[in-house]
């Protein structure tokens, strides 16, 4: 899973957000990459559409892949 903003141009992007998607797919054909939209490098003011994105993606790859149909209950 790969997640990144797509106005991030921090210090930290040494490619253009362009490229990092399409490198991301290259190396594996089973990433799964989201594009913020209006999002720095932290998401600043998108957290909980990344907490979604994350979530969904950790219930669908990790949970129901090992049997489980949702997140437990508390």
């Amino acid at each position: 899973m790969g997640v990144i903003g797509d106005q991030d141009d921090s210090e930290y992007t040494v490619i253009r957000i362009k490229d990092a998607v399409e490198l991301l797919k290259t190396e594996n054909s089973r990433a799964e990459v989201y594009q913020v939209e209006n999002s720095d490098h932290v998401f600043s003011g998108k957290e909980a559409e990344v907490i979604a994105l994350i979530a969904d993606f950790m219930q669908r790859k990790i949970l129901v892949e090992h049997g489980y149909s949702a997140f437990p209950k508390n």
